[in-house]
C-alpha cells in the first residue's frame, strides 16, 4: 500500500517535467529562430553551454520520476524518492522557464 502524499509528489513531479520540457522547448525554438550579427544565436557557445545543461538536468529529473513511479507502481512507499523527484522536476522546470 502506497501513501497518498507519495503519489501526489509524483504527481507534481511529472506536471513539473512536462513544464520544464515545453519551456525548454520554447527556448530551442527561440535560439534557433532568433538572429544576432549574422547568425542564429544558438551558435554562440555560451548559450549552447546553458541549454546543454538545461536538457541534462530535464532529463534527470525525467528518469527520477520514471524511477519513482516504478517503486510506487511495485507498492513500495519510497517517500525519499517521491520527495527527490518532486524537488528535482520543479527546480529543473524552473530552471528551463527562466
Amino acid at each position: 500500500m502506497t501513501s497518498g502524499l507519495n503519489i501526489e509528489r509524483l504527481i507534481v513531479a511529472v506536471e513539473a517535467v512536462g513544464i520544464g520540457q515545453r519551456a525548454f522547448d520554447d527556448v530551442l525554438y527561440y535560439v534557433k529562430t532568433r538572429t544576432q550579427f549574422g547568425q542564429p544565436i544558438g551558435h554562440f557557445r555560451a548559450l549552447q553551454h546553458g541549454i546543454a545543461e538545461t536538457a541534462t538536468k530535464l532529463t534527470a529529473a525525467r528518469l527520477l520520476t520514471y524511477y519513482c513511479a516504478d517503486l510506487l507502481d511495485d507498492g513500495q512507499l519510497a517517500p525519499a524518492q517521491a520527495s527527490a523527484a518532486k524537488l528535482m522536476a520543479t527546480e529543473s522546470a524552473k530552471e528551463a522557464a527562466l
